[in-house]
């Protein structure tokens, strides 16, 4: 039996800063692809939020592309997503890397080609998947920035302070006006963020989101993918436990299957 596919597909070039999502649907299972670091991640609230939503109606699978901006992704998105079909969906969150100082020459993009870097990151996934579906991709804001924290953290480890909260703030504002603009959901994620208590405890080292800024975006994305992934099945695709009998699995798995609409062809 082979079971036909939903699509969740994210990429996290830095770590859980910077994402390009899709949602794909053939049939009956969801996946969350998460491009993470080329490390385990620490802070894994988002990831496990998101997993539990989908739970028994989905695979959640990572991976990673840390560091990559919205020029580098956009330039791997025809391939790295090639094999995708039937897309419900998508989210995309970029801009941590981008929103740099121009010594930064291996991650610094400029505003405008921000901006029109979303626009065909959103444009890609719109033209290929979303136009057959009727779903349009989820647009995150990059997150807020405590300067000082990862002035430190850079400091410690011997590397260039390339960001400004500024900046950042800049970037995040372009990215939410780029959504209205393309008329797409959007997560205005720095901006939840600043209205927080003790915001900077949202993030781990000042750049990357900690526990706490994990399940606050978590509780952000959740209800929207509620919201906007609308194909996904509301029942079980596995059966529970104790539908299963204890000494012959196999078959009553089979016959489960055949109750429950054939979800396994």
């Amino acid at each position: 039996m082979k079971l036909r596919q939903n699509w969740i597909w994210s990429i996290y070039p830095n770590d859980v800063n910077s994402t390009v999502s899709v949602v794909k649907a053939a049939g009956e299972l969801l996946w969350l692809i998460t491009f993470r670091a080329h490390r385990p991640p620490k802070n894994k609230e988002t990831f496990i939020d998101i997993y539990v939503y989908a739970c028994r109606r989905a695979d959640v699978v990572a991976r990673g592309f840390s560091g990559y901006n919205t020029r580098q992704c956009l330039a791997l998105l025809p391939y790295v997503a090639a094999d995708l079909k039937d897309v419900v969906g998508a989210t995309v969150f970029l801009g941590a890397n981008d929103a740099s100082e121009p010594v930064n020459t291996q991650q610094f993009v400029p505003l405008q080609e921000y901006v029109q870097n979303l626009k065909d990151i959103v444009a890609h996934f719109q033209v290929k998947y979303v136009m057959k579906t009727g779903i349009d991709p989820v647009v995150i804001t990059p997150p807020a920035l405590d300067g000082k924290a990862w002035h430190e953290n850079c400091k410690e480890r011997d590397r260039l302070y390339t960001k400004d909260e500024e900046l950042t703030a800049m970037y995040a504002q372009a990215c939410s006006h780029t959504a209205i603009e393309l008329k797409v959901p959007c997560i205005d994620l720095h901006t939840a963020m600043m209205v927080e208590e003790n915001w900077q405890g949202l993030l781990s080292d000042g750049l990357h989101l900690s526990c706490r800024g994990s399940e606050l975006l978590a509780s952000l994305l959740v209800p929207v993918l509620e919201k906007h992934v609308n194909n996904l099945p509301s029942e079980l695709l596995l059966p529970l436990w104790d539908e299963l009998d204890a000494k012959n699995p196999s078959d009553s798995f089979v016959e489960w299957c055949k109750k429950n609409g054939g979800k396994f062809s």
